[in-house]
């Protein structure tokens, strides 16, 4: 991916400096730009706990809109007859 390289140089040949290097080993090693960015996102623990707020809020919002489950009561009344006891 030359591009990375011209594009961290500014375009210009001149001594390549640590970024210069850093990509021209990252075209070698055959790794894409969007594919190191994305990798360096998915490891910075300030954004892992913003998603991780993000999706709590996200699952609270989900959970408000729920339905509860129903519920069903009753009352049964026997006959309080003792004349049927027998022992």
């Amino acid at each position: 991916m030359p591009a990375v390289s011209k594009a961290l140089d500014g375009g210009a040949a001149k001594t390549p400096n640590k970024a210069t290097q850093m990509a021209s080993a990252a075209d070698q090693e055959g790794i894409q730009l969007d594919a190191a960015v994305r990798m360096g996102l998915s490891r910075n623990p300030d954004l892992l706990s913003a998603m991780q707020e993000l999706g709590i809020a996200n699952a609270t919002v989900i959970q408000a809109g729920i339905i509860s489950n129903p519920t069903l009561s009753g009352q049964v009344k026997f006959p309080d007859n003792r004349a049927f006891d027998t022992y």
